[in-house]
């Protein structure tokens, strides 16, 4: 699901994924054992587009997939998805 994404450009390696930048949260699937969402950007995360993206929790990967979750001097957290995507 996600791969497929990735290859469509759809996501990208290093990405805001944190929860609290996201809203309208709706799992559609796993990967990997990762819940896979689809939702949008919070108007306050300066993030939104209006447009609904498929993607990953920073805050459940880092429970599965430490090393792929980075913390970005904005405070919010990022993840690596070459990295959360590993079998």
């Amino acid at each position: 699901m996600l791969s497929s994404l990735a290859t469509a450009g759809t996501i990208a390696m290093l990405d805001f994924s944190d929860a609290r930048l996201k809203k309208d949260l709706r799992p559609i699937g796993k990967v990997n054992g990762l819940t896979v969402y689809e939702g949008r950007f919070t108007e306050e995360s300066g993030l939104d587009d209006g447009e609904k993206h498929k993607f990953l929790l920073a805050q459940e990967v880092k429970h599965k997939k430490p090393d792929a979750v980075i913390l970005d001097k904005s405070g919010y957290y990022k993840i690596d998805y070459n990295k959360a995507l590993e079998d």
